[in-house]
């Protein structure tokens, strides 16, 4: 499961980390570069 999720977010171009400062479990924090395309005027 998370080896899925880390190669499908470093294939989008992100990262993939576990929140050191959530106590109650684990939690795991990716993030996800958006290309936001302007609208045509």
């Amino acid at each position: 499961g998370l080896s899925i999720c880390k190669l499908t977010v470093e294939k989008w171009g992100g990262e993939i980390w576990v929140d050191p400062g959530y106590t109650d479990g684990a939690r795991f924090v990716f993030t996800h570069p958006l290309d936001i395309e302007q609208p045509k005027k």
